[in-house]
């Protein structure tokens, strides 16, 4: 038996050779040349968050305090800090490295695609090379990695948190699901709304250790097992290692322990985004004077359009409240005002997930024009000198232009919706839990904060991935039904004319040739 000729060619017996490797350097060089053309010719992004993100760093490098508000998590501000110092003072060195992480997120997403088709080598290379290529010329991604903000670290953890995940789905050791459990933390470290995920990365810990055991006929229920518990209790410790340290710092500094605060983000959402909430209702008034005071100046607020923040200083100043008590007074009123009117808030919550799912087209000079908006502080304020060019400002536009999902709406979400069906097939199943994960964080999203699109750039690589596993697996899909029906097509008998009329030495029937003439 001989075997398959050697290709002549050396780059052909390297990406025969080492396959992965060869897909996994294209994604990269691709995300270097486009990142990094992007990333040398604009200057860094402001926007007015920020500041709270970058002062506490600086602050960190340059006189060893590290003081960060009640609303934020250290991660970001402790990565800028190791920025300042890798790269000094300069902003568009900090985005650069911000760019680098973006190159590791795209390698990612094409090791994540490879680990959803599982078993399926061939079709793991073409889903994970296409979701890393999305990721890599990502409008929407180069674009808030210019930002200082936490949506480039945020997309890193979160991709890197499924990587694990998804491993640990196919492998079922602990010791993945202890990893996973501690990226998850670590990823609520830089946003809280990644806590979101520890329910499912439990529930997927349990299913895949379970005892699958039949009822009623077909019907199977997953019964308990040792593994299963073990697997469930290592996501759990995993990610109180991670996150315990900052609850008890915030513990011991504002009397509170949980790492997310979502009183201002309730209010962003029922309030700023959305003026159909009532927080005053004559028919019903508050017995207690400080909740009714508190919620006039709410709904005052909510009249007005005012921010969020506008309205939490409102209340700071006019009821002397600490932050602590601001943030406990707006969750409160909030909630109630969300009970009031549930099914207008799911409704709401659901429309506002669908546009951010479908995205905004992204303009180079919407967000160059975002730091006029931005007071920044003075003693920083030099940072932020930078010039570009005409040439520069063109060849960043049509930078943009390679890969923007929003003018490609409502395609994403279909082929998205497409990915998640076909992840009932055997073999593809972990892409169910990845496409939860994207659910819950842009629904969770919208529900506790409003229609901000940047919330759902994090999991862009995700999206990609589950887009083309549904084209893949769909694809592969309609090939085996193709070949089915030729293998198991009936064969009809030769036609008795056709050999004579063909000229060939093909014979009819014996019964045929012997029937007497004209019968």
């Amino acid at each position: 038996m001989s075997s398959a000729p050697v290709p002549a060619n050396p780059l052909l017996r390297l990406a025969r050779r080492h396959p992965d490797a060869v897909c996994l350097a294209l994604v990269l060089l691709a995300a270097l040349a486009f990142k990094l053309g992007f990333a040398l010719r604009i200057a860094p992004f402001i926007a007015k968050d920020s500041q709270a993100y970058f002062l506490p760093a600086y602050d960190l490098v340059h006189s060893g305090q590290f003081e960060l508000g009640l609303r934020r998590t250290p991660a970001y501000p402790l990565f800028l800090a190791g920025a300042l110092v890798l790269v000094g003072d300069d902003l568009r060195g900090i985005v650069l490295l911000q760019h680098l992480l973006g190159i590791a997120t795209a390698g990612l997403a094409y090791v994540l695609g490879r680990l959803v088709a599982g078993k399926h080598a061939t079709s793991g290379r073409v889903v994970g090379l296409a979701a890393g290529l999305l990721t890599a010329v990502s409008a929407p991604l180069v674009t808030f990695e210019h930002y200082l903000l936490t949506e480039t670290l945020f997309a890193f953890a979160v991709t890197l948190m499924l990587v694990g995940l998804v491993r640990a789905c196919r492998r079922g050791r602990h010791g993945w699901w202890l990893l996973g459990g501690v990226m998850i933390g670590l990823a609520a470290m830089v946003k809280p709304i990644a806590q979101g995920f520890v329910p499912l990365a439990i529930v997927a810990a349990y299913l895949v250790g379970a005892s699958w055991r039949a009822w009623l006929g077909q019907v199977s229920w997953p019964a308990p097992t040792r593994a299963a518990l073990v697997a469930v209790a290592m996501v759990a410790v995993g990610y109180g290692l991670a996150v315990t340290p900052w609850s008890i710092r915030n513990q011991l500094v504002h009397d509170l322990a949980s790492p997310s605060t979502f009183g201002r983000t309730l209010i962003a959402r029922t309030a700023s985004y959305d003026r159909g909430f009532v927080f005053v209702d004559p028919a019903r008034p508050e017995s207690d004077p400080f909740r009714a005071r508190a919620a006039q100046i709410v709904q005052r607020g909510a009249d007005r359009g005012d921010s969020d923040g506008t309205i939490a200083q409102r209340l700071r100043q006019e009821l002397d409240l600490d932050p602590v008590q601001v943030n406990a007074v707006m969750r409160d009123l909030a909630i109630q005002a969300i009970l009031r009117q549930p099914v207008y808030f799911v409704e709401g919550s659901l429309r506002f997930a669908l546009r951010i799912f479908d995205g905004v087209e992204i303009r180079l000079r919407d967000h160059e024009a975002e730091r006029k908006d931005v007071e920044w502080n003075e003693r920083t304020r030099s940072l932020l000198a930078y010039t570009r060019s005409e040439d520069d400002a063109r060849f960043a536009n049509g930078s943009l232009k390679l890969w923007q999902p929003a003018l490609w709406a409502p395609l994403p979400l279909v082929l998205f919706t497409l990915g998640i069906m076909a992840s009932v097939v055997p073999g593809w199943r972990p892409g169910l839990l990845v496409g939860a994960c994207v659910t819950v964080l842009v629904v969770a999203s919208t529900a506790l904060n409003g229609p901000q699109e940047r919330y759902r750039y994090p999991v862009d690589p995700a999206i990609a991935v589950l887009m083309t596993s549904g084209v893949v697996a769909v694809s592969l899909a309609a090939l085996r039904a193709l070949k089915h029906e030729r293998t198991t097509a009936p064969t009809s008998p030769p036609d008795p004319l056709s050999g004579a009329e063909r000229g060939s030495d093909d014979r009819a029937p014996v019964g045929a040739m012997n029937a007497p003439a004209g019968s």
